[in-house]
């Protein structure tokens, strides 16, 4: 994966993963849906202008069980997330309900 001038949406049930680097345009985000999984496995999510972009939202249903199945999920193994302005929210901030996404990082860098 390269550039992305727009946000990014992954749906369920697809599975995104990022080994290398992933360059955000400015002002863009990466919408994880419920049901749907973010995996950074060793790689970056950056801007390599250093302007900010808007960073990763991890939906979820308040509602349903805390598992990967039922919210947005996010995975990072020894990655990096930078220059965002939020790096990860849990939620999609337009819906009060959606709060309960899942985020999993081991040896990550914000």
């Amino acid at each position: 994966i390269e550039n992305y001038s727009n946000d990014n949406i992954i749906t369920a049930p697809n599975t995104l993963t990022v080994n290398g680097t992933l360059n955000m345009a400015k002002d863009r985000r990466i919408i994880v849906e419920p049901g749907a999984k973010l995996y950074v496995n060793g790689g970056k999510i950056t801007n390599l202008c250093g302007d900010t972009w808007q960073g990763i939202e991890v939906w979820g249903r308040y509602q349903s069980a805390q598992e990967p199945i039922a919210q947005g999920y996010l995975e990072i193994n020894d990655g990096t997330i930078e220059y965002a302005k939020e790096a990860v929210r849990l939620w999609n901030p337009g819906v009060i309900t959606s709060t309960g996404g899942i985020i999993k990082a081991t040896n990550a860098k914000f």
